[in-house]
């Protein structure tokens, strides 16, 4: 059989989670900004227009905001997460084949797919996202992943398509592959894009035609294997998306310097209880916990960064346990009299719990003590939402060390932010 591969890509998928619940930015200019409104994460169309770049400061478009023609939003995880998990749930109602790739991306395989079908079914599952989730896709349709993800780049650009385009023995592809820079081919890059273009390699088409022997030689196996899955063979298989992570992070950058120890252990606290439940979602134990902070790192002559990782007695993934040693590992770094600038924690030595082995240190009746625990607490944090119930060790006194100047609602994950609606 063979293969057929669809990418569905959220256009400007943080810009249009701000929009679902403020229809008054459709069709304007909006940009998204990173922790502590730093600088451009995302844009619409509409802002990218404006000349706004990607990884812009924020204050270079201050005065644009100010003026009314670009809308700022601060930097929404939660509800970005959320609705990116209902574009993912709702791709199941089309296949069960699908690999979630990014935040905005995923890959479904539609070989089943009668292939005469294949740009209407594109068709009705773009329509269907946008019905039941408010978010824009477009959908690239191909023999190969990466035929697929070039697809989706065209379907972005070219409004003619409708959003959805299909590479699947196609006439259209090769005059289509022109239209993409070589540089935007998954698996090419700024750096080879740069030196391909330097050959006089500029799109995608011309890559296409490069002979073989030329692109490993310039771009050793990894190029040659892009250069193939563009000229139809596919190699990159589709993944079950049930592959376990092999670390968890939490960090964060303060909006102002944290000068007091006891700020510090309980935002490390915090962090440390968000990757553990993280841990638990996933099944996973951890073997080896890692604390780390920084100072300025623009203040050079008082610049100060430092890590310390300790091996737990025992994989666990009970936050009190955890966090009891994050700040035993805080303890070894800790300067007195420092302003610190970030922290973070990083769990390492993952493995599934169901595959641990035991040993007579352990006190397997305390151990399931502890998971159920933790169960319950997860259960009513996701039913609540999230730190209705948290560590007393925590940021509890609801101080907020991010700049979120123009941060939206949580709309779907906070009772209190629901929208409201009213009637009569």
């Amino acid at each position: 059989m063979n293969n057929v591969f669809a990418l569905i890509d959220c256009n400007n998928f943080y810009a249009s989670c701000e929009r679902i619940f403020n229809p008054k930015l459709e069709n304007k200019p909006v940009v998204v900004l990173s922790n502590n409104d730093g600088c451009v994460i995302a844009r619409s169309e509409e802002a990218k227009k404006l000349g706004i770049k990607m990884g812009q400061p924020y204050f270079e478009i201050k005065k644009m905001a100010q003026a009314g023609l670009v809308h700022v939003a601060s930097s929404n995880f939660g509800l970005y997460g959320d609705l990116s998990q209902r574009v993912m749930t709702t791709l199941q109602y089309f296949t069960d084949e699908i690999e979630v790739y990014s935040i905005d991306e995923a890959f479904l395989d539609l070989s089943q797919i009668k292939k005469s079908d294949l740009t209407a079914y594109g068709q009705e599952i773009r329509k269907t996202i946008k019905q039941w989730t408010g978010i824009p896709v477009s959908i690239g349709i191909g023999p190969t992943k990466t035929l697929a993800k070039a697809a989706s780049k065209v379907g972005k650009k070219q409004k003619q398509f409708n959003g959805v385009v299909n590479f699947y023995n196609s006439s259209e592809t090769d005059q289509l592959l022109n239209s993409i820079e070589v540089d935007d081919i998954w698996g090419v890059g700024r750096q080879y894009g740069r030196m391909l273009k330097g050959f006089g390699v500029k799109t995608a088409g011309d890559f296409k035609n490069l002979k073989p022997a030329w692109v490993q030689k310039k771009m050793t196996k990894a190029g040659l294997l892009t250069w193939r899955e563009l000229n139809g063979e596919s190699l990159i298989e589709q993944s079950s998306g049930l592959e376990k992570p092999k670390s968890i992070s939490s960090s964060r950058s303060f909006r102002q310097p944290v000068k007091s120890q006891k700020e510090l252990e309980a935002l490390i606290a915090s962090y440390t209880a968000r990757t553990a439940e993280k841990l638990r979602g996933d099944e996973m134990l951890a073997g080896e916990i890692t604390v780390y902070i920084m100072t300025n790192r623009f203040d050079r002559e008082n610049f100060y960064a430092n890590s310390a990782k300790i091996k737990l007695p025992s994989p666990t993934s009970y936050s009190p346990d955890l966090i009891f040693w994050s700040q035993k590992a805080l303890s070894k770094i800790y300067l007195e009299g420092l302003s610190y600038k970030k922290a973070g924690v990083y769990l390492s030595g993952l493995s599934n719990k169901n595959c641990i082995q035991s040993n007579i240190f352990i006190d397997e009746k305390r151990d399931n003590k502890k998971e159920r625990l933790m169960r319950c607490l997860d259960h009513l944090n996701c039913r609540f939402g999230n730190n209705t119930i948290r560590s007393a060790a925590e940021n509890f006194w609801g101080v907020s060390f991010l700049e979120q100047h123009f941060k939206s609602p949580n709309y779907t994950t906070w009772w209190s932010d629901l929208p409201k609606v009213k009637t009569g």
